[in-house]
């Protein structure tokens, strides 16, 4: 019984070790450039303040009169069974991958509404950070976004979207 897990012991070790250094010699590149490497540690969440985040409202007002543009930052099979109408999918997760056919639709100087789903969804959050860093302005996130536009009974599509 000790040899076995004793040799458990010693596969979980040698594994760990082939997981640390194949991680710091990965060479693929996220849309900036960096490496994507796993984090040791979780990053904390980006803390939101006042003027990162859209009221139900608000983003009602600018969705009806065509001033925003909205983005979902969930994954497209998540996406395509349920979103606000007229939004966009750009998951923070493959933001390399979307980004190129969303960013027609986006200006340095719009207004951006970016939403998941969920209590605890950090998906927008990020997705607000990345796009800041690219020179959006004025990009906001609608906080449990999918959930609360739902409730209210305002405009949804399902599908693929654009």
């Amino acid at each position: 019984m000790r040899r076995v897990i004793l040799q458990a012991i010693i596969i979980t070790l040698a594994s760990m070790a082939v997981g640390a250094v194949v991680n710091a010699i990965r060479s693929d590149v996220d849309a900036k450039g960096n490496p994507r490497r796993l984090s040791w540690v979780t990053p904390p969440p980006p803390e939101l303040g006042p003027a990162d985040l859209v009221g139900l409202e608000e983003a009602q007002q600018l969705w009806a009169e065509s001033r925003a543009v909205f983005l979902d930052a969930r994954q497209p099979e998540d996406f395509a069974a349920g979103h606000i109408a007229n939004a966009h999918n750009l998951p923070v997760d493959r933001f390399a991958e979307f980004y190129p056919e969303v960013a027609a639709w986006l200006t340095p100087d719009g207004h951006i509404i970016v939403y998941c789903d969920g209590e605890q969804c950090e998906l927008s959050h990020r997705l607000m950070t990345q796009l800041r860093e690219l020179g959006y302005r004025h990009v906001r996130v609608l906080h449990n976004g999918w959930t609360v536009w739902r409730r209210a009974g305002l405009p949804t599509a399902t599908g693929a979207g654009r």
